[in-house]
This record gives structure tokens, sequence and C-alpha cells, in this order.
């Protein structure tokens, strides 16, 4: 049976402003920089972070872990991919690499991603497990977002959404037992706003866009009988102070539904939002049990904190 933790009713669309301090993350970047310098920027400044990330990670690995029950018996030796890996700080890949045969990952920073490979692939065993995949814009549209015209025309703005909801076409050929999407959603969503401006008439509009081509990303990355883990922030305690002194499961669970319920999340990261999405994308390969996990708290930095949940799902064989 689906299961989640924030109750049973799909919320209505996304709020129609983004939340501007969303892209805190990507540490204020500029409008003037690229997509990848973005991103390295955000890997950089959260690099020396291993502890504060601690209770991330745990709930991060945990799930990861636990997105092998929706597998076949068969599968006794899955394969992951995982999407946004950065530095590695979200992932205990020791652990992950008990439930998976190889870890492929995947981010489009080559700093970040040589930080992961000297700092945290110690070991043989891990190091034979572990498959750090060639740098790669999963947004597929990074080229254009780093080109805009002088002026944005709708016309423009059409193409390069239809361009994004052909993000699955990014990594062609490609397929594994266990996609799982770290937190990527949200950075990819900053992107928009700091390349389009968050005053942008058509930000919604890319928004969503980028959204839907991730998760079409990720269903062409899975293979029948395989499934999806996307993991995503979805709220931070700019608009949600009382986050900072949510410290038990109980009071996280209180205060994101509290967040659900106003319609306090960034748009494009509403848990039951997503849900829905998938389920109006992917037509052609309806996908099974599903389950949205109970939030968990994320602390980046000494007073920002942000709710994270995962929402899990299968892919049916092919009949």
């Amino acid at each position: 049976e689906p299961s989640c933790a924030f109750g049973t009713q799909i919320q209505e669309s996304e709020i129609p402003i983004f939340r501007r301090n969303c892209s805190a993350r990507v540490a204020r970047a500029q409008n003037s920089m690229k997509i990848s310098e973005q991103q390295s920027s955000y890997n950089a400044n959260t690099r020396s972070q291993w502890e504060a990330f601690e209770n991330h990670r745990h709930h991060t690995t945990k799930t990861i872990c636990d997105a092998t029950k929706y597998l076949p018996l068969t599968r006794a030796q899955p394969t992951i991919a995982v999407l946004g890996a950065g530095n590695g700080n979200d992932l205990e890949l020791e652990t992950i690499a008990k439930s998976y045969s190889k870890i492929h990952l995947f981010d489009i920073d080559p700093i970040a991603l040589e930080y992961l490979k000297s700092n945290h692939l110690g070991s043989a065993p891990l190091s034979s497990s572990v498959v750090i995949e060639p740098p790669v814009d999963l947004s597929g549209i990074s080229d254009q977002l780093n080109n805009l015209p002088s002026e944005l025309t709708e016309s423009w703005v059409l193409d390069l959404a239809d361009k994004t909801r052909q993000a699955k076409k990014v990594l062609p050929d490609r397929q594994f037992d266990v996609v799982v999407s770290t937190c990527l959603t949200t950075q990819l969503l900053a992107g928009i706003v700091n390349s389009i401006g968050d005053d942008s008439p058509y930000k919604n509009l890319m928004l969503i866009a980028i959204r839907d081509g991730h998760l079409k990303l990720m269903d062409n990355l899975i293979c029948p009988g395989g499934a999806g883990v996307l993991i995503t922030d979805f709220v931070s305690s700019d608009t949600l102070p009382e986050m900072a002194t949510a410290d038990t499961a109980e009071s996280v669970l209180a205060t994101a539904r509290k967040a659900i319920d106003e319609r306090n999340f960034f748009t494009g990261a509403n848990p039951w939002a997503i849900k829905d999405a998938l389920a109006k994308l992917i037509v052609e390969d309806p996908f099974e049990p599903w389950s949205i996990a109970p939030p968990w708290r994320w602390q980046i930095g000494e007073a920002r904190y942000y709710l994270v949940t995962a929402i899990s799902f299968s892919k049916p064989q092919p009949k």
C-alpha cells in the first residue's frame, strides 16, 4: 500500500512565488555565473560540512539502502546511479556498497567529484564498487542558460521548456536498478531563478519544466523492474524559522505538515505535487508502490535548516 508521512490528500500545485532564499544553497550566485559555476560555488561552500551533514547523511543513506526492497528478488547484485553526488557529504558509501554491487556517481562539478574520490574512497573494496562518472549537465539546458538572449521572448522560453522536458536524453543507453536524485531538484530550480531572474514572467513555467524534465530523466535511467528515489528539500528555515528548534521526529513532522498546509515550500518541490507529476508524466511506465518518507532536518552552516523528504517508487516489469 502507498504510504505518506504528510497525510492523504494531494496538495494543489505549487505556490506562484519561488522563495528567493531557496537559492541560498547556491551561495547567492550572480546571474552572470554559469550553471556549472553555481554548482561549484555551492559545493565549495559546503565541502567542509561533513559533520553538520550527519543527520541528513544518515537519512539519505538509509533511504538509498531501503530502495532495494522495491526490486525483484532475482536482483542479487543491483546497481545504483546517484544524481547530484557532489562532494559526497550526504552519502555513507561504505554502507551503500553493502546493498549495491556498483555505485555510479554523477555530478556537473569535476572539482567536487575529485574531492569525493580523494576523501571518501579510501579502501580498495570501496574503490572497486564505486564508479565516478565524467562530469555531466543533468539539466540538459546549461548551454542555453549560459547564453541567454538579451531579451527573453515567449517563443524562446517555450522552446527551452520543451528542451528541458527532453532531459531524459542526457544519458542515453544507460540504465540502473535504482536511480536516486540527492537534493538535486532544488539546485536545478535555483539555477533557473539565478539565470532568468526571480521576477521573470516565465519563471514558474521554467521551474515546473525543469522539475518534470528531471523526473523524466530518472524514469529513463531506471531499468524495468527497478526503482527510483527522489530526495528533495522543500522548505528552509528562512520562511519556516521554527524549524531551528524542531529537534525531534515528532516536531519535525508537525513542522513539515504546517509548511505543506500553508503552502510554504519551494515552487517545484512540493512532495505531493512531485508524486502527482510522476503519475501524469510516466503514463507509458506507470509506477507502482510509492511512498513519501517522514521528513528530516538538514543543517547547512550554523543557522540554516532545510526539511527533506524522499519520494520512492518502483517501475514494473514489461508485461
